[in-house]
């Protein structure tokens, strides 16, 4: 999870010639424009933001102008910003991979916000499938506008024994309080579990492979050494958070070292 400076679009121009192309949008022009004001200025949860209730024929032209992405409408940024993101790491869930666009607030529910440049966010392809099935009844942390609570942020891994048949579970430390709460319902309701248990028993293996051959000890000055390395790219991904938790374990460490690779 990382923070983002805004996907800038042309969003004014975008209203413009989608209302010049099409009556019915048109017609609520001043409503989505007034709506996407909102949004920016925030707050822009779900459970404030109420849904325009656009016209259905509407919703689903709007949605195929969002896919096609046509220049003529001023949409073809989007093209680029599916593929052009340069990231490490997913920033909604943490992820290793980032192969999508995806909407924050679900175009389905809030086209208004279809095309909107701050309501797509680079994401990966595991945590888009969970937050698409959650509907609208869950705010998301969002990249663009809550830079202070992802500053403080520091995903961490904690393993449970039996470390023969270990455990991961990320927690998100460094917050408390409303933003601490918020924060775990985001992991609980976007990160792809199935993705994150494979990727943690990689690592681990890779580690406990390395421990027992070096030893507890330059294990631990390495991950030192690694951790600081992969913070530079990112501070949140699940990476980062496996190597900060197994720095804190040393109990984990003390296993690794002493216990062959099966």
């Amino acid at each position: 999870m990382l923070k983002l400076k805004r996907l800038l679009g042309p969003n004014k121009q975008v209203r413009e010639k989608m209302a010049a192309l099409n009556p019915d949008f048109e017609a609520v022009k001043k409503e989505i424009r007034a709506a996407q004001v909102h949004y920016l200025k925030g707050p822009r949860g779900p459970n404030v933001l109420v849904p325009l209730g656009l016209d259905i024929n509407l919703t689903k032209w709007i949605e195929e102008r969002y896919k096609s992405a046509p220049k003529a409408l001023s949409l073809n940024w989007i093209k680029d910003a599916r593929k052009e993101h340069k990231l490490t790491a997913c920033p909604m869930c943490g992820g290793s991979s980032v192969s999508t666009l995806d909407h924050v607030l679900p175009k389905r529910e809030y086209p208004e916000f279809a095309v909107l440049s701050y309501n797509l966010v680079p994401s990966c392809d595991g945590c888009q499938r969970r937050r698409s099935s959650k509907g609208k009844s869950i705010e998301f942390v969002h990249p663009y506008f809550d830079h202070k609570m992802l500053d403080a942020l520091r995903l961490t891994v904690r393993f449970s024994p039996p470390f023969e048949a270990v455990l991961f579970n990320v927690v998100p430390e460094g917050l408390i309080g409303g933003e601490l709460i918020r924060m775990q319902t985001h992991l609980d309701e976007c990160l792809p579990g199935d993705l994150f248990k494979r990727e943690m028993n990689s690592h681990w293996r890779i580690w406990h492979m390395r421990c027992f051959r070096a030893g507890q000890h330059e294990t631990f000055l390495r991950l030192q050494e690694d951790l600081k390395d992969e913070e530079f790219l990112t501070m949140n991904s699940w990476k980062v958070a496996f190597m900060r938790g197994l720095l804190k374990d040393k109990s984990a460490l003390s296993w690794m070292e002493i216990n062959p690779i099966v």
